[in-house]
């Protein structure tokens, strides 16, 4: 079976970055942070010689978290050269982090957005005078000099 363990923070980077280099794989797994990289290796190669190909990679919740229980796999790919993510599509990508980061706190979710300390209330940062291409400029009537 060709299968990664690898810890929360790894995954999330793989599901951020799309892919992780070979080297940068071998750093992690020097780490801890992933394990069986030896079991992607030719026979009697050692892990230097790692096999492209389709693989799991995989969260085991138990190992990092007291009392937790299940996996969140992911589909990946193994090249010469970089490990790369098999997700098929932003969204999928998504739930997968939120399920890994867990959801925002409320307080995060209320807080107001920064507000440009020059911006104005209703202002969009464009001058409603300008006109665009084939639009006809709105001049208010107070606007006008006399003998316009």
């Amino acid at each position: 079976r060709r299968r990664l363990f690898v810890s929360r923070g790894f995954l999330i980077r793989l599901l951020r970055e799309k892919e992780v280099g070979v080297t940068e794989l071998r750093a992690a797994a020097a780490a801890g942070d992933v394990r069986g990289l030896e079991r992607l290796a030719a026979p009697g190669a050692g892990a230097d010689d790692l096999i492209p190909g389709g693989l799991a990679v995989v969260f085991d919740a138990a190992v990092e978290i007291e009392g937790a229980s299940g996996m969140v796999p992911v589909a990946a790919n193994l090249a010469e050269e970089m490990l790369e993510l098999a997700v098929g599509n932003a969204s999928e990508t998504a739930a997968l982090l939120e399920e890994l980061e867990g959801q925002p706190s409320v307080d995060t979710i209320l807080q107001a957005p920064a507000v440009d300390a020059g911006a104005q209330p209703g202002d969009d940062g464009e001058d409603q005078n300008d006109a665009e291409d084939g639009d006809v400029a709105q001049v208010d009537e107070g606007d006008r000099e006399p003998g316009d």
